[in-house]
């Protein structure tokens, strides 16, 4: 009893290779457009990934961050090619030769495939191209100062009438570090009058404590001025007293 050997069915000729050779070209198309297919999904779920980043970093950037704009836009162009171009690597290429002549078949399929790779490879490289810019972003974004959230800058005050005058007393939230000048202002004869004015440093914490003495009055004015980024920038609260 003899055993036929495991490849005694496999004649490895000249027919075997054209076999072979055949499968080698038409999937120099077919594969690549699978290939493109694979890409538009994976376009489409970058897109949802992108909306999240993208709403991420604005969320924590500096409004005026013209870098992180930038960063953060460019995936939204980046990508609407990409799906263009992939796109394009499915539908067919348009190509012209003599049916009659193999010579012009061969040497247009071969110019048809080639395209569909450029194509391919145009696609790819511009969805990396947006996960870069979209990671540079969100990383951008948050190696800036944020924006407070939850926390903005306020004023209070409050007035308590002494037997010699009035005090007020102010508080608040203020940017830390920053030279706050409250300044208080009440009305005699209908025209405004600054009463009193403090240049008070704000410590780490952001808070504004401080009071000043006044004579008293039927109302009092309190502001608070400071610079922030070139601009100056003012709280204003009315204050009842006692006069």
């Amino acid at each position: 009893m003899t055993e036929s050997a495991p490849f005694s069915g496999m004649v490895v000729g000249e027919e075997f290779w054209l076999i072979k050779g055949r499968e080698m070209v038409e999937a120099a198309v077919t594969k690549r457009e699978v290939a493109a297919e694979r890409i538009l999904a994976a376009l489409a779920w970058f897109w949802t990934v992108y909306s999240a980043a993208a709403l991420l970093g604005v969320a924590v950037a500096k409004p005026q961050s013209v870098s992180v704009t930038a960063l953060l836009v460019m995936p939204i162009i980046l990508l609407v090619v990409a799906y263009a171009v992939a796109t394009s690597v499915i539908l067919p290429v348009r190509v012209t030769f003599d049916p009659r002549i193999p010579v012009q078949i061969e040497s247009e399929f071969l110019a048809a495939a080639d395209e569909k790779k450029k194509r391919l490879l145009l696609a790819q490289g511009l969805m990396i191209l947006s996960a870069l810019c979209i990671s540079a972003g969100v990383a951008v974004s948050l190696s800036l100062p944020s924006r407070p959230v939850g926390e903005e800058f306020s004023l209070v005050a409050r007035s308590a009438p002494r037997s010699s005058g009035t005090t007020v007393v102010v508080s608040g939230n203020m940017p830390p570090g920053s030279n706050v000048l409250v300044t208080v202002t009440v009305k005699s004869s209908g025209k405004s009058a600054v009463a009193a004015r403090k240049l008070v440093t704000i410590p780490k914490s952001g808070r504004l404590n401080t009071a000043l003495t006044l004579s008293k009055a039927r109302g009092y004015q309190v502001s608070a001025n400071w610079i922030k980024s070139g601009l100056t920038q003012i709280l204003t609260r009315q204050v009842s007293g006692a006069g």
